[in-house]
């Protein structure tokens, strides 16, 4: 048997943005050995807001396939062989 379940979850498409860019800010201050975002050298601070941006689109962009309006998702699960799906919109 096959059941269908569909999620809305507002915003957990920018929440997740959002840890990605604070993973990737912390691997630079890592990188760096600064303390925070605001001691690094301003060149690579500059560079990061495009790759905060770029980011922010490849993240919209993969899940665009499966989340619709960046908050629902159909999940189908599969009970005989214990498998679930994620469909696409």
């Amino acid at each position: 048997m096959k059941i269908r379940l569909t999620f809305k979850t507002p915003d957990v498409v920018d929440t997740a943005i959002e840890e990605a860019k604070e993973e990737l800010v912390s691997q630079l201050c890592t990188k760096y050995d600064v303390e925070d975002e605001c001691a690094l050298p301003e060149s690579v601070s500059d560079e990061l807001e495009d790759k905060r941006y770029e980011l922010d689109q490849e993240i919209k962009l993969a899940c665009s396939r499966w989340i619709k309006y960046d908050e629902c998702c159909t999940v189908e699960i599969d009970t005989k062989t214990n498998k679930a799906l994620v469909l696409p919109v």
